[in-house]
């Protein structure tokens, strides 16, 4: 059985760039034999939807390391091997990490446990394909969002999957998920590189709440698409990414949210992997964030 290493962060805020934990697990012969879980100040604030979800409070990461300084930790870690990652948002993270804190991105080869899923089982080829719902079809219990429980899970959905595949290396379980990636979004499958600049939103799905001005909505779209992005009308269970207005973000109150954004909440709840950003944080992702 192969070896590879699996890899998830948690964030502060919306921004990727937030990371304010690191959990990664590295598999051999089927079994878990080294783990890293890293706290991360990530010098930004904790918002409090996000700390709601992993439950990371701003006195945990004072006093932490940054990204730079785990950085060469991580790497160590990772020491050549495959990164099993779950959808696009840990790699986003990242990159937009390292490109914040002015390091070269990483140049690891990638391999996503959400296509593998998808590719293994009929039941997820086009929706449910969450890990917490993938983890209950193959009885594995664990600590949704944390950073290293989320990891760890992701690798043991890999190892079911390639059982149930009958592939015996990485390379054909890389295959098969390509395969599944490529009906969908061809530029996604990024074989080991990280997309340039211009990529930064590569793989990301995006709907626009209805409380976002028509005008503001058609700019972005348009920078958005530029980015490697794709921009839906409506939202399906292939959206990663809900803009809505700054005051919708804002407000407690879910009567006054649109109901875009109460379905997103919902999904959340539910443990999709979906992220809600304002307008303002989405414009300055979009810009780049030093």
């Amino acid at each position: 059985m192969y070896g590879f290493v699996a890899l998830d962060v948690e964030t502060a805020n919306s921004s990727y760039a937030s990371i304010c934990a690191i959990g990664a697990a590295r598999f051999d012969a089927g079994v878990v034999v080294d783990q890293l879980y890293q706290l991360v100040d990530p010098r930004d604030v904790l918002g409090s939807r996000h700390v709601q979800i992993h439950g990371i409070q701003p006195s945990d990461v004072i006093g932490q390391p940054v990204f730079r300084e785990v950085a060469p930790q991580l790497e160590a870690f990772v020491n050549g091997s495959v990164v099993v990652h779950r959808g696009h948002f840990d790699r986003n993270a990242i990159a937009q990490a390292a490109e914040r804190w002015d390091m070269p991105a990483p140049r690891w080869q990638w391999l996503d446990s959400a296509q593998t899923a998808r590719r293994a089982w009929p039941q997820f080829a086009q929706s449910g394909y969450g890990l917490a719902n993938v983890c209950r079809t193959i009885g594995y219990t664990f600590q949704h969002h944390n950073a290293l429980d989320d990891a760890r899970a992701a690798g043991e959905v890999v190892l079911a999957a390639s059982r149930r595949l009958g592939v015996k290396s990485l390379a054909a379980l890389a295959h098969a998920s390509e395969q599944t990636q490529s009906l969908e979004h061809p530029r996604a499958w990024q074989r080991g590189l990280w997309p340039e600049h211009d990529q930064r939103l590569g793989g990301e799905v995006v709907v626009f709440a209805s409380d976002v001005k028509p005008a503001r909505r058609e700019r972005m779209s348009e920078s958005i698409r530029l980015h490697g992005g794709e921009v839906l009308r409506k939202l399906s269970s292939r959206v990663t990414l809900v803009v809505v207005s700054d005051q919708a973000l804002r407000t407690d109150r879910a009567s006054a949210r649109s109901s875009q954004h109460r379905r997103a909440d919902q999904w959340i709840a539910e443990g999709r992997q979906l992220r809600i950003m304002s307008d303002s944080a989405l414009a300055v992702e979009l810009r780049g964030r030093r």
